[in-house]
């Protein structure tokens, strides 16, 4: 019997959830974590270690940063282990592009009641790129890909 095991972990805070079911042939399970950013996948028949990106202690960091609690202002954090690019337009419709590789962060305008969105994508097949925006001690969103040339997007209300 041939087994496939795909292990997806998605970032929710407090939420828990484990399906697993088996076809003839084919077994399969999928797992979405406890808020914890993980995102992995890996056959079974290879015997190898899925990849696992756990960012929530950055993400926790990042929240309680005081640099990222400046009025008037959000942070998108990227991390990542290989190159990507994209865009950003903030509450003044203002429109930045960046290149980058790895971790970096981004300060944008993000004005009470205001909305802002991103675009970014990897520019390469493999690797991970994590996005998440952080404003006044806030969560706003988070954005995961490991597919090749993988994009994140992101919309939404500034606080």
């Amino acid at each position: 019997m041939k087994t496939i095991s795909v292990i997806l972990f998605v970032t929710l805070m407090a939420f828990s959830m484990t399906i697993s079911y088996t076809t003839p042939g084919f077994g399969y399970s999928c797992s979405h974590g406890n808020g914890s950013g993980l995102v992995s996948s890996s056959p079974a028949a290879a015997q190898s270690q899925p990849q696992i990106i756990d960012r929530n202690k950055d993400i926790q960091m990042a929240i309680q940063d005081p640099n990222n609690n400046v009025p008037g202002k959000a942070a998108l954090i990227i991390y990542s282990d290989s190159d990507w690019s994209g865009s950003i337009m903030d509450t003044s419709y203002g429109s930045s592009t960046i290149d980058g590789s790895g971790d970096k962060r981004i300060e944008f305008q993000c004005t009470s009641g205001g909305t802002y969105s991103l675009a970014f994508q990897k520019q390469n097949a493999e690797g991970y790129l994590f996005a998440n925006v952080v404003q006044d001690g806030k969560l706003l969103n988070v954005k995961t890909t490991t597919a090749e040339y993988g994009m994140v997007t992101m919309a939404g209300n500034c606080d």
